[in-house]
């Protein structure tokens, strides 16, 4: 999937470092010390949270052959 810049399903709530951070600690922690599903789910709530639409969890998704978990569908409403 290739995105077109500035796509709003793609931007950001969170500052982008705070999302960088929380990003790394995923990737460092990885799959090796977490169940795969475990690993997914802690993406997913990641991408959940940190993005304005459900495009990031699909790519995720598609890309990690898993199914995406939880997806919900927000009208420019904050979830919080």
């Amino acid at each position: 999937m290739t995105t077109a810049p500035g796509d709003p399903d793609y931007t950001l709530r969170w500052p982008a470092e705070l999302f960088s951070d929380e990003a790394r600690r995923l990737v460092a922690a990885g799959r090796s010390t977490m169940p795969d599903d475990e690993w997914r789910e802690a993406v997913e709530t990641l991408l959940r949270q940190a993005f304005v639409g459900s495009k990031p969890i699909e790519e995720f998704a598609r890309r990690s052959g898993a199914h995406a978990l939880h997806i919900p569908r927000y009208d420019n409403d904050e979830p919080f």
